[in-house]
């Protein structure tokens, strides 16, 4: 398992690459925790399976990870050499942005495949793909006046 680092993007992209890989392990060792722990492990087990068990979840990691897949390469050329070329490190940084711009412009394809990669995952775990709740109940909201008639007292 790769070791996450604060500060290198390249051991982010390795970490995410690596849940990927072994998301329904993860999922159940949280289980296990749960099982066997007891106090704040169980208790952390339990809040980290919840969050591992929510397509949201799911699908922000498979997108993050593709995302930041494209600044892989460039990540571990700029780390490797402790004499960075400055214009040509600059030049890869741009490659990196135009390709990522090139990618909205096929962006309702590409999501669609993204999508379906999250979908494959959830049902390995029996999770849903469904859409979070995007408003809660309005109680702060004036009442609106309707028609001509007035609102009694």
């Amino acid at each position: 398992m790769p070791i996450l680092s604060e500060t290198r993007w390249l051991a982010r992209i390795d970490m995410l690459s690596w849940l990927m890989q072994h998301y329904t392990e993860n999922v159940d060792a949280m289980e296990q925790i749960c099982m066997e722990s007891s106090g704040q492990p169980a208790s952390d087990a339990t809040s980290y399976k919840f969050s591992l068990l929510s397509f949201q979840f799911i699908i922000s990691v498979v997108i993050i990870q593709f995302v930041l897949g494209y600044s892989r390469a460039l990540s571990v050329a700029l780390q490797a050499t402790v004499d960075c070329d400055l214009i040509a490190a600059h030049d890869d940084a741009r490659t990196v942005v135009r390709a990522l711009e090139n990618l909205r412009e096929g962006t309702r394809f590409l999501y669609q495949q993204l999508y379906d990669i999250a979908v494959e995952l959830a049902s390995k775990l029996d999770v849903l793909p469904q859409k979070s709740r995007t408003t809660g109940k309005q109680t702060r909201r004036s009442r609106p006046n309707i028609g001509s008639r007035p609102i009694p007292p």
